[in-house]
């Protein structure tokens, strides 16, 4: 359900609820992709998707829209010591082509 929400972004919070940290015995392929939110890069996410996809399938998730929530994941955990990030540097970040 945090997957879908479209306000749901802090990840790590879910990790630390102690209904979440069953999921690790229970569902650990749920809480497996749960974790790729916090844990991986962009690029390492989008790769290790398609681990996912019987999880997907079943729960109504599409690779498109959890690449997307994956990106909001990543702008949110930007440093706020700088304020200002070259296109290079987010295309980098977010695991899209530079056009330039």
């Amino acid at each position: 359900m945090a997957i879908k929400a479209v306000d749901v972004i802090n990840f790590a919070e879910l990790e630390d609820l102690s209904a979440t940290k069953q999921l690790k015995q229970k569902q650990s392929k749920v809480f497996s992709l749960l974790n790729l939110f916090t844990q991986a890069s962009a690029q390492e996410f989008k790769t290790k998707l398609s681990g996912f996809q019987d999880l997907m399938k079943s729960e109504g998730l599409t690779e498109q829209e959890l690449i997307l929530k994956k990106s909001y994941v990543q702008i949110c955990t930007l440093s706020t010591d700088k304020t200002n990030f070259s296109f290079t540097e987010l295309s980098q970040l977010l695991n899209v082509s530079d056009p330039y």
